[in-house]
Protein backbone atom coordinates (compact mmCIF):
# COMPACT_ATOMS: atom_id res chain seq x y z
CA UNK A 1 0.00 0.00 0.00
CA UNK A 2 1.12 3.46 -0.73
CA UNK A 3 2.15 6.11 1.63
CA UNK A 4 -1.07 8.37 0.40
CA UNK A 5 -3.46 5.64 0.74
CA UNK A 6 -2.05 4.60 3.95
CA UNK A 7 -2.53 8.45 5.24
CA UNK A 8 -6.02 8.54 3.97
CA UNK A 9 -6.88 4.88 5.38
CA UNK A 10 -5.31 5.93 8.93
CA UNK A 11 -7.56 9.05 9.01
CA UNK A 12 -10.40 7.20 7.83
CA UNK A 13 -10.18 4.55 10.37
CA UNK A 14 -9.70 7.18 13.37
CA UNK A 15 -12.75 9.04 11.89
CA UNK A 16 -14.72 5.60 12.09
CA UNK A 17 -13.60 4.68 15.70
CA UNK A 18 -14.25 8.18 16.92
CA UNK A 19 -17.32 9.09 15.41
CA UNK A 20 -19.06 6.47 13.73
CA UNK A 21 -18.73 3.93 17.12
CA UNK A 22 -17.50 0.97 15.11
CA UNK A 23 -14.26 -1.39 16.12
CA UNK A 24 -11.46 -2.09 13.63
CA UNK A 25 -10.11 -5.45 14.06
CA UNK A 26 -6.61 -4.94 13.23
CA UNK A 27 -2.96 -4.18 14.41
CA UNK A 28 -2.18 -1.73 12.10
CA UNK A 29 -5.39 0.00 11.26
CA UNK A 30 -4.01 1.25 7.84
CA UNK A 31 -3.39 -2.39 6.50
CA UNK A 32 -6.54 -4.08 5.37
CA UNK A 33 -8.68 -3.19 8.55
CA UNK A 34 -11.87 -4.99 9.11
CA UNK A 35 -14.61 -2.71 10.92
CA UNK A 36 -17.52 -3.98 13.10
CA UNK A 37 -20.05 -1.78 12.56
CA UNK A 38 -22.55 -1.10 15.40
CA UNK A 39 -26.05 -2.78 13.08
CA UNK A 40 -25.66 -5.94 14.48
CA UNK A 41 -21.76 -6.10 15.04
CA UNK A 42 -21.42 -7.63 11.29
CA UNK A 43 -17.88 -7.48 9.52
CA UNK A 44 -17.35 -5.27 6.85
CA UNK A 45 -14.40 -4.72 4.72
CA UNK A 46 -13.43 -1.31 4.01
CA UNK A 47 -11.53 -2.19 0.50
CA UNK A 48 -14.68 -1.58 -1.61
CA UNK A 49 -15.13 1.86 -0.21
CA UNK A 50 -10.96 2.81 -0.27
CA UNK A 51 -10.95 1.76 -4.26
CA UNK A 52 -13.05 4.22 -5.39
CA UNK A 53 -10.28 6.84 -4.98
CA UNK A 54 -8.04 5.13 -6.39
CA UNK A 55 -6.60 6.10 -9.94
CA UNK A 56 -6.42 2.87 -11.10
CA UNK A 57 -7.30 -0.82 -10.05
CA UNK A 58 -4.40 -2.98 -7.59
CA UNK A 59 -4.67 -5.55 -10.02
CA UNK A 60 -6.25 -6.26 -13.29
CA UNK A 61 -9.00 -8.65 -13.67
CA UNK A 62 -11.55 -9.17 -16.51
CA UNK A 63 -12.32 -11.89 -19.55
CA UNK A 64 -10.89 -10.99 -23.01
CA UNK A 65 -12.86 -12.85 -26.11
CA UNK A 66 -10.92 -13.88 -29.06
CA UNK A 67 -12.08 -14.61 -32.31
CA UNK A 68 -9.05 -16.13 -33.95
CA UNK A 69 -6.28 -18.09 -32.35
CA UNK A 70 -3.85 -15.59 -34.11
CA UNK A 71 -5.50 -13.20 -31.66
CA UNK A 72 -5.16 -15.02 -28.41
CA UNK A 73 -1.58 -15.47 -29.32
CA UNK A 74 -1.18 -11.95 -30.05
CA UNK A 75 -2.69 -11.16 -27.01
CA UNK A 76 -0.65 -13.49 -25.18
CA UNK A 77 3.11 -11.91 -25.97
CA UNK A 78 1.30 -8.41 -25.83
CA UNK A 79 1.80 -8.98 -21.82
CA UNK A 80 4.18 -9.88 -19.29
CA UNK A 81 4.56 -13.98 -20.02
CA UNK A 82 6.32 -14.57 -16.71
CA UNK A 83 2.98 -15.30 -14.77
CA UNK A 84 0.98 -16.69 -17.35
CA UNK A 85 -0.16 -20.20 -18.05
CA UNK A 86 -2.37 -21.59 -21.09
CA UNK A 87 -4.57 -24.30 -20.67
CA UNK A 88 -6.28 -26.27 -23.67
CA UNK A 89 -9.52 -28.58 -23.67
CA UNK A 90 -11.23 -30.69 -26.28
CA UNK A 91 -14.72 -31.01 -25.09
CA UNK A 92 -15.82 -27.74 -25.45
CA UNK A 93 -12.95 -26.99 -27.88
CA UNK A 94 -11.03 -24.16 -25.93
CA UNK A 95 -7.85 -22.55 -25.09
CA UNK A 96 -7.86 -20.02 -21.81
CA UNK A 97 -4.68 -18.17 -21.26
CA UNK A 98 -4.61 -17.30 -17.24
CA UNK A 99 -2.18 -14.57 -17.19
CA UNK A 100 -2.24 -13.64 -13.33
CA UNK A 101 -1.95 -17.71 -12.73
CA UNK A 102 1.77 -17.80 -10.96
CA UNK A 103 3.69 -14.82 -8.87
CA UNK A 104 7.07 -15.32 -9.86
CA UNK A 105 9.19 -17.58 -11.57
CA UNK A 106 9.05 -21.50 -11.08
CA UNK A 107 9.77 -23.04 -8.56
CA UNK A 108 9.65 -20.38 -6.18
CA UNK A 109 6.38 -19.28 -7.58
CA UNK A 110 4.10 -18.41 -5.53
CA UNK A 111 0.37 -18.67 -5.62
CA UNK A 112 -1.89 -15.77 -7.56
CA UNK A 113 -5.74 -14.64 -7.93
CA UNK A 114 -6.34 -16.37 -11.84
CA UNK A 115 -9.11 -14.08 -12.51
CA UNK A 116 -7.04 -12.08 -15.66
CA UNK A 117 -8.26 -14.09 -18.62
CA UNK A 118 -7.95 -14.23 -22.62
CA UNK A 119 -10.17 -17.24 -24.10
CA UNK A 120 -10.87 -18.41 -27.77
CA UNK A 121 -13.41 -20.87 -28.16
CA UNK A 122 -12.25 -22.52 -31.43
CA UNK A 123 -15.12 -22.15 -33.60
CA UNK A 124 -15.18 -25.40 -36.12
CA UNK A 125 -15.35 -24.22 -39.83
CA UNK A 126 -18.29 -24.17 -42.02
CA UNK A 127 -16.35 -26.75 -44.72
CA UNK A 128 -16.12 -29.35 -41.09
CA UNK A 129 -19.65 -28.87 -39.81
CA UNK A 130 -20.83 -29.97 -43.56
CA UNK A 131 -18.99 -32.66 -44.15
CA UNK A 132 -19.59 -33.95 -40.71
CA UNK A 133 -23.25 -33.81 -40.99
CA UNK A 134 -23.22 -35.26 -44.29
CA UNK A 135 -21.19 -38.70 -43.44
CA UNK A 136 -23.48 -41.30 -43.40
CA UNK A 137 -26.15 -39.67 -44.05
CA UNK A 138 -28.15 -41.76 -46.87
CA UNK A 139 -29.38 -39.22 -50.13
CA UNK A 140 -31.40 -40.25 -53.01
CA UNK A 141 -29.45 -39.36 -56.44
CA UNK A 142 -30.02 -36.40 -57.11
CA UNK A 143 -29.16 -34.79 -53.75
CA UNK A 144 -26.06 -36.56 -53.80
CA UNK A 145 -25.10 -35.34 -56.88
CA UNK A 146 -25.64 -31.87 -55.53
CA UNK A 147 -23.52 -32.25 -52.19
CA UNK A 148 -20.61 -32.87 -54.19
CA UNK A 149 -20.92 -30.82 -56.99
CA UNK A 150 -21.34 -28.13 -54.04
CA UNK A 151 -18.13 -29.01 -52.17
CA UNK A 152 -15.90 -30.37 -55.34
CA UNK A 153 -13.57 -27.38 -54.36
CA UNK A 154 -12.74 -29.57 -51.11
CA UNK A 155 -12.17 -32.61 -52.95
CA UNK A 156 -8.07 -33.21 -53.29
CA UNK A 157 -6.49 -34.99 -56.68
CA UNK A 158 -6.26 -39.03 -56.77
CA UNK A 159 -2.92 -39.77 -54.36
CA UNK A 160 -0.34 -41.63 -55.95
CA UNK A 161 0.10 -44.46 -53.92
CA UNK A 162 2.85 -46.60 -55.80
CA UNK A 163 6.00 -45.29 -55.19
CA UNK A 164 7.43 -45.49 -51.49
CA UNK A 165 5.40 -43.14 -49.09
CA UNK A 166 7.38 -39.52 -48.72
CA UNK A 167 5.47 -38.67 -45.39
CA UNK A 168 4.06 -40.91 -42.35
CA UNK A 169 0.68 -39.01 -43.27
CA UNK A 170 0.87 -40.93 -47.02
CA UNK A 171 1.78 -44.12 -45.73
CA UNK A 172 -1.06 -43.84 -43.33
CA UNK A 173 -3.12 -42.83 -46.26
CA UNK A 174 -1.76 -46.06 -48.24
CA UNK A 175 -2.41 -48.37 -45.16
CA UNK A 176 -5.62 -46.93 -45.01
CA UNK A 177 -6.47 -47.59 -48.81
CA UNK A 178 -5.16 -51.54 -48.40
CA UNK A 179 -7.56 -52.13 -45.39
CA UNK A 180 -10.39 -50.48 -47.33
CA UNK A 181 -9.13 -52.26 -50.75
CA UNK A 182 -10.29 -49.40 -52.79
CA UNK A 183 -9.05 -46.76 -55.30
CA UNK A 184 -9.51 -43.10 -55.02
CA UNK A 185 -10.99 -40.55 -56.95
CA UNK A 186 -10.01 -37.05 -57.99
CA UNK A 187 -12.16 -34.15 -58.66
CA UNK A 188 -12.70 -34.33 -62.11
CA UNK A 189 -13.85 -38.10 -61.60
CA UNK A 190 -16.39 -37.43 -58.96
CA UNK A 191 -17.68 -34.47 -61.02
CA UNK A 192 -18.30 -36.98 -63.61
CA UNK A 193 -20.13 -39.54 -61.78
CA UNK A 194 -21.73 -35.92 -60.17
CA UNK A 195 -23.13 -35.34 -63.63
CA UNK A 196 -23.75 -38.93 -64.61
CA UNK A 197 -25.75 -39.39 -61.80
CA UNK A 198 -28.01 -36.35 -63.08
CA UNK A 199 -28.47 -38.14 -66.46
CA UNK A 200 -29.53 -41.18 -65.04
CA UNK A 201 -31.78 -40.19 -62.17
CA UNK A 202 -34.89 -40.96 -64.18
CA UNK A 203 -33.34 -44.36 -64.94
CA UNK A 204 -33.72 -47.64 -63.73
CA UNK A 205 -30.84 -50.10 -61.90
CA UNK A 206 -30.36 -52.97 -64.30
CA UNK A 207 -26.83 -54.52 -62.63
CA UNK A 208 -24.85 -53.24 -60.32
CA UNK A 209 -21.23 -54.72 -60.60
CA UNK A 210 -18.70 -54.70 -57.95
CA UNK A 211 -14.89 -55.78 -59.10
CA UNK A 212 -11.38 -56.85 -57.32
CA UNK A 213 -10.16 -53.37 -57.75
CA UNK A 214 -12.36 -51.64 -55.51
CA UNK A 215 -14.70 -49.92 -58.23
CA UNK A 216 -17.45 -50.60 -58.88
CA UNK A 217 -20.21 -50.45 -62.36
CA UNK A 218 -24.01 -49.72 -62.55
CA UNK A 219 -25.63 -50.46 -65.44
CA UNK A 220 -28.65 -47.95 -65.99
CA UNK A 221 -31.78 -48.55 -68.42
CA UNK A 222 -34.14 -46.60 -69.57
CA UNK A 223 -37.63 -46.89 -69.18
CA UNK A 224 -39.56 -48.74 -72.00
CA UNK A 225 -36.39 -49.99 -73.54
CA UNK A 226 -35.00 -53.09 -73.75
CA UNK A 227 -31.19 -54.27 -72.79
CA UNK A 228 -28.52 -53.18 -70.95
CA UNK A 229 -28.29 -49.08 -70.77
CA UNK A 230 -25.25 -47.27 -70.15
CA UNK A 231 -22.45 -48.02 -67.36
CA UNK A 232 -21.39 -45.95 -64.91
CA UNK A 233 -18.07 -46.55 -63.22
CA UNK A 234 -18.15 -45.71 -59.00
CA UNK A 235 -14.84 -45.09 -57.23
CA UNK A 236 -14.53 -46.57 -53.96
CA UNK A 237 -12.74 -43.55 -51.90
CA UNK A 238 -11.61 -39.90 -52.48
CA UNK A 239 -10.12 -37.60 -50.59
CA UNK A 240 -10.83 -33.49 -48.90
CA UNK A 241 -8.55 -31.41 -47.96
CA UNK A 242 -10.91 -28.82 -45.07
CA UNK A 243 -9.96 -27.41 -42.04
CA UNK A 244 -11.33 -28.22 -38.58
CA UNK A 245 -11.14 -24.81 -36.84
CA UNK A 246 -12.64 -21.46 -38.30
CA UNK A 247 -9.72 -20.28 -40.41
CA UNK A 248 -7.42 -22.80 -39.59
CA UNK A 249 -5.20 -24.76 -41.85
CA UNK A 250 -6.74 -28.04 -43.32
CA UNK A 251 -6.47 -31.69 -43.01
CA UNK A 252 -6.59 -34.58 -45.67
CA UNK A 253 -9.38 -36.79 -44.86
CA UNK A 254 -10.45 -39.94 -46.81
CA UNK A 255 -14.09 -41.05 -47.96
CA UNK A 256 -15.20 -43.93 -48.28
CA UNK A 257 -18.22 -44.05 -51.20
CA UNK A 258 -21.06 -46.15 -50.40
CA UNK A 259 -24.88 -46.86 -52.62
CA UNK A 260 -27.48 -49.30 -52.27
CA UNK A 261 -30.26 -50.15 -54.92
CA UNK A 262 -33.40 -50.05 -52.90
CA UNK A 263 -37.16 -50.16 -54.62
CA UNK A 264 -36.66 -46.50 -54.67
CA UNK A 265 -34.29 -46.15 -56.63
CA UNK A 266 -30.33 -45.91 -55.55
CA UNK A 267 -29.49 -44.12 -52.31
CA UNK A 268 -25.79 -42.81 -51.86
CA UNK A 269 -23.65 -41.70 -49.04
CA UNK A 270 -20.06 -41.69 -47.86
CA UNK A 271 -17.94 -42.32 -44.58
CA UNK A 272 -15.44 -40.04 -43.61
CA UNK A 273 -12.72 -42.07 -41.99
CA UNK A 274 -10.63 -41.49 -38.73
CA UNK A 275 -12.34 -38.30 -37.43
CA UNK A 276 -11.28 -38.58 -34.26
CA UNK A 277 -7.74 -38.73 -35.31
CA UNK A 278 -7.78 -35.97 -37.51
CA UNK A 279 -9.59 -33.67 -34.54
CA UNK A 280 -7.06 -34.26 -32.13
CA UNK A 281 -4.20 -33.78 -35.06
CA UNK A 282 -5.79 -30.24 -35.26
CA UNK A 283 -6.15 -29.82 -31.26
CA UNK A 284 -2.58 -31.09 -30.85
CA UNK A 285 -1.18 -28.61 -33.21
CA UNK A 286 -2.64 -25.74 -32.51
CA UNK A 287 -1.55 -26.55 -28.81
CA UNK A 288 1.99 -26.73 -29.87
CA UNK A 289 1.34 -23.65 -32.01
CA UNK A 290 0.42 -21.45 -28.60
CA UNK A 291 3.49 -22.64 -26.77
CA UNK A 292 6.34 -22.26 -29.51
CA UNK A 293 4.79 -18.73 -30.73
CA UNK A 294 4.16 -17.78 -27.02
CA UNK A 295 7.06 -19.36 -24.80
CA UNK A 296 3.93 -20.20 -22.00
CA UNK A 297 3.70 -23.30 -20.36
CA UNK A 298 0.24 -25.34 -22.13
CA UNK A 299 -1.00 -27.66 -20.08
CA UNK A 300 -4.63 -29.72 -21.49
CA UNK A 301 -7.24 -29.38 -19.33
CA UNK A 302 -8.94 -26.35 -17.69
CA UNK A 303 -7.69 -23.75 -15.16
CA UNK A 304 -8.50 -23.61 -11.93
CA UNK A 305 -11.20 -21.33 -10.73
CA UNK A 306 -10.32 -17.72 -10.02
CA UNK A 307 -9.48 -16.93 -6.16
CA UNK A 308 -11.96 -14.55 -4.60
CA UNK A 309 -10.65 -11.74 -2.60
Amino acid sequence: MSPETQTETGALTRFMIDHVGVDVLCEDATERPIAVVPEGKRLESLKPLLDQYRDRPQRISGRSEHLTLDSLIDHIKAHDTMQTAVFISRDPAQAVAVYDYVSGTLPEAEPNWRNWRAVHDFPLSREWQLWSRASGDKKSQGAFAAFVEDRILDILPAPDLTGEPATESDRTLRELARLLTGTFAGPERMMELARGLVVHETSRVGEIINTSSGEGSIIFEKEHTDGAGQKLTIPSLFCIAIPVFDQGVRYRMVARLRYRKTREGLVWWFDLQQVKEVFDDAFRDAAGRIGAETGVPVYAGTPEAPVTA
